[in-house]
């Protein structure tokens, strides 16, 4: 049967068609549109094209570094997921390191309870705890990753302009140290009673008795797992999930940093008081910079500098008190 004019032309008109980019604007298709038509040869209009466009997913703007203006977006995490996470993570911190106990007390069954390699048996005993903590928040955070099938920068960890991530620690650092010198200032301050005070003075000496203080080594490499952890799981971990439940960044930061000074009672209720303005900070610095790693980095040596702050402190109080 022989084939149609108006069939020919059509299909001339469309063999002829050149390819139009998917993010063309109209007009450029429009203008594809009349150059098919004119090539027709006919008066003829051509219905309109449909020209087929990709669904993409809709990110905000790229900030610096290449990385998203909205920092640490769960994306395609539901509010549910978050909520069930987010509860793991407190069962991971509240309930495990109970556990850790009892692998303490297996791992040193039978060590001789003097000096061990240079510590003693309650500084070996915190360690282990601390790497222990320290590997359960990255196995923890691992498995989020694997389980959502979403990037590790959504818990700020990534490579990216790593020179400047490290950098980053300075500012935060000092704005962490600062932020803590008032706020011992203050409190102290706000302590009336005398013995009040002297009760909290001996509970946080008591407790940086326990630290390696007359180690560098020692202490640096108990406060590396300590920084890690804690910053793993109250900012890297928490502040991203108690965003993406539902709660403003301000009460996120508050929740995250007021469970970050309470894990640090056991130097007294000053040290939580003084510590929750620390906590502040950090979580700030992290939403910031949406980099974990300039927070830890601060977090150890903070850490790090306070130990050597207590060994130098500790021997002058005690002689000023004798």
């Amino acid at each position: 049967m022989a084939r149609s004019a108006a069939a020919e032309n059509h299909e001339a008109g469309m063999l002829s068609r050149r390819l139009v980019p998917v993010n063309a604007p109209d007009s450029k298709v429009r203008g594809e549109r009349c150059m098919e038509a004119d090539s027709t040869g006919s008066g003829a209009t051509l219905p309109d094209a449909i020209v087929a466009r990709p669904v993409l997913r809709q990110f905000a703007p790229s900030g610096a570094g290449g990385l998203p203006a909205e920092p640490l977006r769960l994306e395609g995490v539901s509010r549910r997921d978050a909520a069930l996470d987010l509860a793991l993570v407190l069962l991971v911190l509240l309930v495990l390191p109970m556990g850790l106990d009892l692998v303490n007390v297996v791992s040193l069954a039978g060590e001789d309870p003097g000096e061990l390699g240079g510590g003693t048996l309650q500084q070996r005993f915190l360690t282990n705890r601390k790497v222990f903590d320290a590997l359960l928040a990255a196995t923890l955070t691992g498995y989020f990753v694997w389980r959502h099938r979403i990037s590790a920068a959504a818990f700020g960890l990534h490579g990216r302009a790593p020179l400047r991530q490290v950098l980053l620690t300075v500012p935060i650092l000092l704005a962490t140290y600062a932020t803590f010198m008032v706020s011992v200032v203050v409190t102290t301050l706000l302590v009336t009673g005398g013995h009040d005070l002297q009760q909290e003075v001996q509970t946080r000496r008591e407790f940086m008795q326990l630290m390696p203080l007359d180690n560098l080594w020692s202490g640096m490499a108990l406060m590396a797992p300590v920084a890690f952890h804690e910053e793993l799981l109250f900012r890297g971990l928490m502040l991203p999930y108690l965003r993406r439940i539902g709660c403003s960044w301000t009460w996120a930061v508050v929740l995250s940093s007021g469970l970050f000074a309470a894990l640090h009672l056991a130097q007294g209720w000053l040290g939580v008081v003084q510590l929750l303005p620390v906590g502040i900070v950090l979580a700030v610095a992290f939403i910031r910079t949406r980099s974990l790693a300039a927070v830890v980095l601060a977090h150890f040596a903070f850490n790090v500098l306070q130990l050597q702050l207590a060994r130098v402190v500790l021997p002058l109080a005690d002689r000023l008190g004798g």
